[in-house]
C-alpha cells in the first residue's frame, strides 16, 4: 500500500491564549491519520511571548512559524501557505474545538486518487439549498464514498474557512486569499471565486453532513460548555 503523504496542520491565530491551546489539544486527539503530520502556527502579531507559550505547552509538536503584523486573516493565511511545502494542508483557525474523530486518512486517500477534488470540508453541511452529488472513488484503499458540492447550487458558502483539508491545487486554481478585508469578507471573496471560476471541487465525507467542530469563541473555555459527542 502506498505511503500516505505528509499533511501540515495549519493554525491561524491571534492572541487567543486559552482557545488556541484547546484547539490544538483537540486536533492532536481527534485527527485520525496513518501518515506524518507537521504543525504550523501563523500568528498575526500577537503580544510578545504568545507563540513561545504555545510551543512550551506542546514541545512534541515542533511548530514551524510565520508571522504577520496585524495584516488580517488573508495575509496571515497566504504567508503561511507560501511557506508550507507539503501539498496537503489541514486548515483551522484558533477557536474551533474538534469533538469528533476526523477521518483525515479517508480525505487524503480520496484526494490522492480523485484529482478533481481540491478540498474536503469538516464544518457541517446544513443549508437546505446545498446540492450534493453522491460519488465514490475506487482507490487502492477500497471505495471512498463522498459527497461533492455541486456548483449549480445557489448556496453562497460552499467554500468555508472553517476547518478543512485542502490540496495546494485548490489555490493554484482559485488564487490566494484576498487581503485587507475582514474575516467574513475574506471568506465571501473566496466563496465567490469558487462559485464562479473553474477548478477543483469541494467535497465532504458522508459523515460530514454533521459537525466535527464546536466554535469556542473568544473567552469561552471548553470546560464551561460541557459539550462532547464522545469518541476515543
Amino acid at each position: 500500500m502506498t505511503e500516505l503523504p505528509v499533511v501540515t496542520v495549519l493554525i491561524l491565530t491571534y492572541n487567543r491564549p486559552v482557545e488556541v491551546v484547546q484547539t490544538i489539544e483537540a486536533l492532536r486527539k481527534r485527527l485520525r491519520y496513518k501518515g506524518e503530520l507537521k504543525w504550523h502556527l501563523a500568528d498575526d502579531g500577537s503580544p510578545s511571548g504568545y507563540v513561545a507559550s504555545i510551543r512550551e505547552q506542546f514541545p512534541d509538536l515542533k511548530f514551524s512559524l510565520t508571522k504577520t503584523d496585524r495584516e488580517g486573516c488573508g495575509a496571515n493565511a497566504n504567508k503561511a501557505m507560501d511557506f508550507i511545502k507539503t501539498p496537503y494542508i489541514f486548515f483551522s483557525e484558533d477557536d474551533w474545538y474538534a469533538f469528533r474523530d476526523i477521518p483525515l486518512d479517508h480525505a487524503v486517500e480520496l484526494m490522492e486518487f480523485d484529482q478533481k477534488i481540491g478540498m474536503v470540508r469538516f464544518s457541517g453541511l446544513i443549508d437546505h439549498e446545498l446540492i450534493l452529488l453522491v460519488d465514490k472513488a475506487r482507490t487502492e484503499y477500497g471505495k471512498i464514498h463522498h459527497l461533492v458540492l455541486d456548483k449549480r447550487s445557489p448556496e453562497t458558502y460552499q467554500y468555508s474557512s472553517r476547518p478543512h483539508l485542502k490540496h495546494k491545487r485548490f489555490h493554484e486554481a482559485y488564487g490566494n486569499y484576498a487581503e485587507g478585508l475582514s474575516i467574513a469578507d475574506t471568506e465571501r471573496a473566496m466563496a465567490k471565486r469558487y462559485r464562479t471560476m473553474t477548478g477543483p471541487l469541494i467535497a465532504a465525507m458522508p459523515e460530514g453532513i454533521g459537525f466535527y467542530f464546536y466554535h469556542i469563541g473568544k473567552g469561552v473555555t471548553w470546560k464551561r460548555t460541557g459539550f462532547d459527542a464522545g469518541g476515543s
